[in-house]
């Protein structure tokens, strides 16, 4: 009987411990699929840039290495060329790197033609240091692949730059970037669910508004609730405050 009792509960315990994982697993992908999509869009984006020759020579090594790991690895005995062929992988794999190789601080560009002629990965790291941009480079980047507009959603360019981005940008991920980014207008701030918002957007929104410093400690609670609210973040603040809260003509 005990030994009985014992084995279900095991099982019960095993059982939980799956259906645990599982819940984890799909909370977890629900929570992060944008990003993972964004990761592979830049991965897929990265290898369509890739110098043809270096592409070529990857495949061989990545060939090279199963074909000779094949050989090393036979049951009854190790094919003579197993080990050749396998170590032949890692001079494949420099040469791939030699021919692959890009700047590591590439020229910020100074024109849209300047721009279009670096590399995808180049253009998507000149957007953490862009600042504001021109009419015209904005222009180049809008007509640039979705990863690196992406890019640009969350980077340090102009109130004035976000606007446009966001009024042409039919993306609702990248949308939502834009409007939560620290720089956009606060209208396109004000408009985004609390539980969309990150706890740094939320509180720069607060703080271009001017309430953080006289209303913070009333409002840490609806930030520390925020997963949970799908109001827009002014409503929100307005019902927390109980007072009617107009945005800056400013920024209008």
């Amino acid at each position: 009987m005990a030994r009985t009792i014992a084995l279900t509960l095991v099982l019960l315990f095993v059982a939980a411990f799956v259906i645990a994982l599982v819940v984890g697993f799909v909370v977890y992908e629900r929570n992060h699929r944008e990003e993972r999509k964004a990761y592979d869009a830049r991965r897929r984006a990265e290898w369509r840039d890739t110098r043809p020759g270096a592409k070529h020579v990857f495949i061989l090594a990545m060939g090279f290495f199963l074909v000779g790991g094949f050989g090393v690895r036979l049951p009854e005995e190790p094919a003579w060329w197993g080990w050749p062929v396998f170590l032949a992988t890692f001079p494949l794999i420099g040469l791939y790197a030699f021919l692959d190789r890009r700047p590591v601080l590439p020229a910020a560009p100074t024109d849209p033609e300047s721009y279009r002629r670096m590399e995808i990965g180049d253009r998507a790291d000149w957007a953490e240091t862009a600042g504001p941009l021109s009419d015209e480079m904005l222009e180049a980047v809008l007509a640039d692949d979705p990863y690196v507009i992406a890019e640009f959603a969350r980077a340090p360019i102009s109130t004035e730059n976000l606007a446009e981005m966001h009024r042409r940008v039919t993306d609702p991920v990248v949308r939502e970037w834009i409007a939560t980014n620290f720089n956009a207008p606060l209208e396109l701030m004000a408009a985004v669910p609390l539980q969309r918002h990150s706890v740094h957007s939320a509180m720069e929104f607060l703080q271009r508004l001017g309430i953080w410093e006289t209303h913070g400690e009333d409002l840490s609670a609806l930030l520390n609730a925020m997963d949970d609210d799908p109001r827009p973040i002014l409503e929100a603040v307005r019902t927390e405050l109980g007072i009617d809260i107009e945005l800056p003509a400013e920024d209008e």
